[in-house]
């Protein structure tokens, strides 16, 4: 009697785990989508997330297109005589320099680009323009001294120094560009080929005439030693990425009209623009 009893309950609680298995496997199978369908609105919400990125990224470098502060170049500063040469005549050799002391910095306070078109993106096409600060630093193999307000350049020499260990005149101006450019990937400022070209305007804010003798002795004179106070030049800048080379050729002599030897100013080197 008790061994037919516990077949009969064996039997109900049989029957009854049967009847619920279906739900429980529901239930397995409902778990199992919504967990497939969470994992797929993390995914789209990564892909949504990547792209935002892309757009933040290209809009970034559209923007520094655009608006550029705090580009700088760094280069040599010199100039050539009537024949174009850096190798000067001996008549002005008074003027011979030392080429690798002889540096140009130039700081753009603020450079912007207008792009050609009626896109509201960059633009491959453009002018830009700005404000610029050029020191430009030459530095002389002779030793000498220069006077101030002398009539012109050869009277303000005076020789009678001691020893120098290096003597150089310094001359800042304030350059207004204006360029056309042509950047290949505006997008990707990185990746372009950049082209610019065309005319600059400077103003002389300043100069100083600075040398140091052998006993660590330093003179700074200031004056204009007969600079002219405003000329203009010519631009090329050729470049990839955000490394570039410049040139640059004054249109005037760099000494007032018989104010000094006939030499025509030119710069050069490499141009950084910031990320």
């Amino acid at each position: 009697m008790k061994t037919l009893s516990i077949q009969i309950i064996f039997c109900l609680f049989l029957s009854y785990t049967l009847k619920g298995l279906p739900a429980v496997q529901d239930s397995i199978k409902t778990e199992h989508a919504d967990f497939i369908m969470q994992q797929d609105t993390i995914k789209d919400k990564m892909e949504i997330n990547i792209g935002w990125g892309d757009d933040d990224d290209e809009e970034k470098s559209s923007k520094s297109n655009l608006l550029r502060i705090g580009m700088l170049d760094l280069g040599i500063s010199s100039y050539v005589d009537a024949e174009r040469s850096l190798d000067l005549p001996e008549e002005i050799d008074i003027l011979d320099q030392v080429l690798w002391r002889s540096i140009n910095v130039g700081l753009h306070v603020v450079n912007v680009k207008a792009g050609f078109g009626s896109d509201d993106g960059p633009q491959k096409v453009g002018l830009s323009t700005g404000l610029k600060v050029s020191w430009n630093h030459y530095s002389m193999q002779q030793d000498y001294n220069l006077l101030r307000n002398a009539a012109d350049f050869e009277s303000a020499l005076d020789f009678n120094v001691p020893e120098l260990k290096k003597n150089r005149l310094r001359a800042t101006y304030l350059q207004i560009p204006v360029l056309l450019e042509f950047n290949s990937r505006p997008n990707r400022q990185s990746k372009s080929i950049n082209i610019g070209v065309g005319y600059v305007h400077q103003f002389l804010l300043g100069s100083q005439y600075k040398y140091k003798t052998t006993e660590g002795e330093k003179l700074k004179t200031r004056g204009d030693f007969n600079l002219r106070k405003s000329m203009g030049m010519i631009e090329g800048r050729l470049g990839i990425g955000n490394l570039n080379f410049y040139a640059q050729y004054g249109l005037s002599e760099l000494f007032q009209d018989d104010g000094g030897p006939a030499v025509t100013p030119v710069t050069f080197g490499v141009n950084i623009i910031p990320r």
